[in-house]
C-alpha cells in the first residue's frame, strides 16, 4: 500500500513537472489513498498517516506552506471515509464512490484557495481545469470499483 501510494505521488509529481505552467495536476495520491481507505480493510489511522506524509512531501517539493497540503489531505481523507461509512451498504455504488472521491478532491482545492487566496483569474481557471480532470479520475476509480465486483448490494432489476 505504501509503495503504491509513493508511486502515485511520483506520477503526480512528474506530471506536474512536465505540465507546469499549462495545467494543475489532480491529486492522484490523495485520490488513490481515498479509494484504498474506502474499498479496503486498511486501518483508517494508517491511511491518515500516508495522506499526511504525502501532503507534507508535496509541500516540501513545491515550496508551499509547510503542512498546508498535509492538513488538507488528512481532512479530505477523513471526510471521504466518514461520508462513505454514513451510506447504507446497499447505497454504496460506483457513482457514489466517484462523488465521494470528487468531494474529497474539491475539499483540498477549496481549502487551498481559502488559505492562499486567488491572486488572478488565471489561477481560478487552472483550479477549475484541475477539478474537471479530477472528475475523469473519479469516474475511472468508480469504474475500477465496479469491475472489482464491489457493486451495490441493492437488488438487481
Amino acid at each position: 500500500m505504501i509503495i503504491n501510494s509513493l508511486l502515485m505521488w511520483f506520477l503526480q509529481d512528474l506530471l506536474q513537472v512536465f505540465l507546469r505552467g499549462w495545467m494543475l495536476i489532480p491529486d492522484f495520491m490523495l485520490m488513490f489513498v481515498c479509494y484504498k481507505s474506502i474499498t479496503s480493510n486498511y486501518g483508517l489511522s494508517r491511511m491518515i498517516w500516508i495522506a499526511f506524509v504525502g501532503g507534507l512531501c508535496w509541500d516540501l517539493r513545491w515550496a508551499g506552506i509547510l503542512g498546508l497540503n498535509a492538513l488538507a489531505y488528512t481532512v479530505a481523507l477523513i471526510l471521504s471515509f466518514w461520508f462513505w461509512n454514513l451510506m447504507p451498504k446497499n447505497g454504496r455504488t460506483p457513482v457514489i464512490l466517484a462523488a465521494v472521491m470528487l468531494m474529497g478532491h474539491l475539499t483540498v482545492a477549496v481549502f487551498r484557495l481559502i488559505i492562499l487566496g486567488i491572486p488572478s483569474h488565471y489561477l481560478l481557471y487552472q483550479v477549475a481545469l484541475q477539478q474537471s480532470y479530477a472528475v475523469v479520475l473519479s469516474i475511472i476509480f468508480g469504474f475500477v470499483f465496479y469491475k472489482r465486483g464491489n457493486k451495490s448490494n441493492a437488488p438487481q432489476a
